[in-house]
């Protein structure tokens, strides 16, 4: 049996390392010699896709003790493919080897979802090559890895004789693609209003889902393989299986439609009296298990919206900010409804009115009373670098107190002081402060509730738009501007019993704030004296 069947004859290619073109040769094994031979030829595979694409050089020199685990993860991951996957790749990686690394990196992550969604949420750390980081956005909106006419056919099957009912024109071109769908605008003769409509299909790609539990599942199958080596690597405190788990339950309901659908439905509900707020409008009749449409929402990228106003572009900022921190922590409903995939790529600009459209309602997620209690805590805690509030929490927003992998109190306790001291002398915390510190206890081996892992990963996918819009934005004056104007309409308007814990918490964040300079003055004769 030959490995290489039908694909490109690539395997006497002067840079082809010898050993890829014996194993690409294939030798002509029967079945039952293949069999044998399968788990050493895969692994062979993966230890020449390190030597051609060696993706450990790309992590930055602050995570350096996690190139080898980067390593080992991404050999494991390629000796697991399926054969129709792995080899096309490469090839690919063979013909690509005059390419940057960055680009080979993001041409060989074509159709993964779990690595393109992962690169996504990692695009905007500040801490990655500039090279590195561009090539990343470019995963926001620009890729390109399914046939068009894959797309246009799955939407005839899925919509039937409703083309011809609805009178559906659509462009033979992609409008757009995403990790797991694909957009193509259309029109539509809309009866009600007696006139033609603009809107867009959002379609599954065909393969995504398969693609996504097969890589899931070698994920699953890498964390058993890491039993035996964990000695060697840096995740001895971690609980990889359950940040696995939390990928698995972020990621699969993007591959649920009719789950994005409800979504869109609600959004457009609870932003219906938001100003300058737009949710694309959804048309039930023309959606499908596999098919999204909605209408077609014009505007620019955020990331290029008034490129020559930095004023306009201050004022996006802020907008952003009350947004996705402001308004959910200091609702006084019940629970917060967050859009949680706030990357450029999902948030338009129509420069004309000043408009922020949202766009893939997939990922959704749900702040509880008790989660912006504690969040506005620890927001008030690095106002006031006080340790020991901090830490109360952190532990709060922890899922498993009591287990038996989680850190030692001192641990937690020097990571937090640690953290602290990293802080500016004077001025106001930004949120990296904040999300490195979760990020370093998560090493640790604290484990964090699911609702605040991804709302920190929101907030950090925010963080990167922001400094993209304005390099000198805060988010504690505007979060304040917001909390007092709440706090005001509270006293103004002699309702005590709207005065929730979430007022309460209000009040404290901006005592806080009034208290910051003279805490600040403690926290520098703290440093000064402190022995260690």
């Amino acid at each position: 049996m030959n490995l290489q069947g039908n694909l490109p004859d690539v395997t006497e290619a002067n840079d082809a390392p010898a050993d890829l073109r014996r194993l690409l040769q294939g030798h002509d094994l029967n079945a039952t010699e293949l069999q044998k031979a399968l788990p050493k030829i895969m692994a062979e595979f993966g230890a020449i896709a390190n030597n051609l694409l060696p993706i450990e050089n790309l992590v930055p020199e602050s995570y350096a003790d996690w190139r080898p685990f980067v390593r080992t993860a991404f050999a494991y991951i390629v000796s697991h493919l399926s054969l129709s996957r792995m080899v096309p790749k490469l090839i690919d990686l063979l013909i690509q080897s005059d390419r940057s690394l960055e680009k080979r990196f993001v041409s060989f992550i074509s159709e993964m979802p779990t690595l393109q969604k992962l690169g996504q949420v990692i695009a905007r750390n500040r801490e990655l090559d500039p090279s590195f980081k561009q090539e990343l956005i470019y995963l926001e909106n620009s890729i390109r890895d399914i046939e068009p006419q894959i797309v246009f056919e799955e939407i005839r099957a899925q919509l039937g004789s409703k083309i011809e009912e609805y009178s559906i024109e659509f462009e033979e071109v992609l409008h757009s693609e995403a990790s797991v769908g694909a957009v193509v605008r259309f029109s539509f003769l809309d009866a009600e209003l007696g006139k033609r409509r603009d809107g867009v299909f959002k379609v599954l790609k065909p393969n995504v889902s398969g693609y996504f539990w097969e890589e899931i599942s070698i994920w699953d199958g890498f964390i058993t393989h890491l039993d035996n080596a964990r000695e060697s690597m840096p995740v001895n405190a971690i609980d990889l299986r359950g940040i696995i788990n939390d990928i698995r339950e972020h990621l699969a309901p993007e591959l649920d439609y009719r789950n994005e659908q409800t979504h869109l439905l609600k959004a457009k509900a609870s932003f219906s009296s938001v100003a300058n707020i737009r949710i694309p409008e959804i048309f039930s009749n023309l959606c499908s298990q596999t098919i999204t449409a909605m209408s077609f929402e014009r505007g620019t990228k955020i990331a290029d919206a008034y490129p020559s106003s930095l004023n306009k572009r201050r004022e996006i900022a802020d907008r952003l900010i009350e947004l996705y921190i402001a308004q959910p922590l200091c609702n006084s409903h019940q629970t917060s409804f967050i859009h949680a995939d706030p990357h450029a790529g999902n948030i338009l600009v129509d420069e004309s009115n000043g408009d922020i459209i949202l766009l893939d309602w997939a990922l959704v997620e749900y702040l509880q009373p008790e989660d912006r209690h504690q969040i506005l805590m620890l927001v008030t805690a690095l106002l006031l670098r006080d340790e020991s509030i901090l830490i109360n929490a952190l532990l709060a927003l922890s899922s498993e107190k009591n287990a038996d992998h989680a850190p030692s109190g001192s641990k937690i306790q020097a990571e937090v002081r640690r953290a602290i001291q990293k802080m500016p002398i004077a001025g106001l915390p930004e949120l990296h402060h904040a999300t490195d510190l979760v990020d370093r206890l998560g090493m640790l081996g604290v484990r964090f509730e699911k609702s605040f892992l991804v709302y920190r990963k929101t907030l950090l996918t925010l963080d990167g738009v922001l400094h993209s819009l304005d390099k000198e934005s805060r988010i504690a004056p505007s979060v304040s501007q917001y909390a007092s104007e709440v706090f005001a309409r509270s006293l103004i308007h002699l309702q005590p019993s709207p005065l929730s814990f979430t007022i309460a918490d209000t009040a404290n964040l901006l005592l806080s704030l009034s208290w910051l300079g003279t805490r600040l003055q403690l926290n520098l004769a703290q440093r000064i004296w402190s022995p260690d």
